[in-house]
């Protein structure tokens, strides 16, 4: 059930293609997860307008299986 709760908490959140804040706020959301799990977390700058991405894994890797 926690997943369902985190995915509708994510999808409440306003964040269309270029508004910078939602999108900060998803990030901020994904982030704090995934540190409670100990992950290595990167967070890469874009365009303003866009935000940043948000790198998560469980460890290093070469290649990455899945992008969300």
């Amino acid at each position: 059930m926690l997943f369902i709760e985190d995915l509708e908490k994510i999808v409440n959140i306003e964040s269309y293609s270029y508004d910078a804040q939602g999108k900060a706020a998803v990030v901020q959301f994904l982030k704090g997860k995934f540190q409670t799990l100990n992950w290595h977390i990167e967070e890469h700058p874009l365009d303003p307008s866009v935000g940043s991405a948000l790198v998560c894994m469980n460890r290093k890797a070469e290649h990455f299986d899945v992008l969300i």
